[in-house]
């Protein structure tokens, strides 16, 4: 019995990555305009897209393991984040019109940006509560609201 949980939860992801390669190859060759894939034709879609549903998908793993990140795994995320902004500087000064960055202010990517930030990063200031005063839950509160 145990072997077939052990099978089973090998083959979801491999699964769910199966119906995700089927449904943008739909969405994007085949012309299935109910994937709604057609429209997000641009890294900066992508993003939009994504980026915070990774990031609540991430948060319950991160809390869970978070004293386990090793020095090693910081620096490949260093380097993976340094690379992105090189990707982001690229696509602003070359200009890589597949990126979409081109056109995106900084409000733009506040926006993009600050609400997964704050989600995986709330924990982490939960728990150093003593630390933040009235006015300080005051100001991120309103702050918060602004960017809605």
């Amino acid at each position: 019995m145990a072997g077939a949980v052990g099978r089973r939860g090998a083959l979801l992801p491999f699964a769910g990555a199966l119906a995700l390669a089927v449904v943008l190859y739909g969405g994007y060759v085949g012309g299935w305009s109910w994937t709604g894939f057609s429209d997000n034709d641009t890294l900066w879609d992508w993003l939009q897209l994504l980026l915070l549903p990774i990031a609540v998908a991430a948060l319950p793993i991160w809390m869970s393991k978070s004293h386990l990140m090793r020095p090693r795994l910081r620096r490949a995320l260093g380097a993976a984040l340094g690379l992105f902004c090189a990707l982001v500087l690229a696509g602003y000064l070359a200009p890589l019109a597949w990126t979409g960055f081109v056109g995106n202010t900084l409000w733009d990517w506040l926006k993009l940006v600050v609400l997964p930030a704050v989600l995986v990063l709330l924990p982490a200031i939960a728990a150093d509560r003593g630390m933040l005063g009235r006015r300080h839950r005051i100001g991120g509160a309103l702050a918060a609201a602004g960017l809605l």
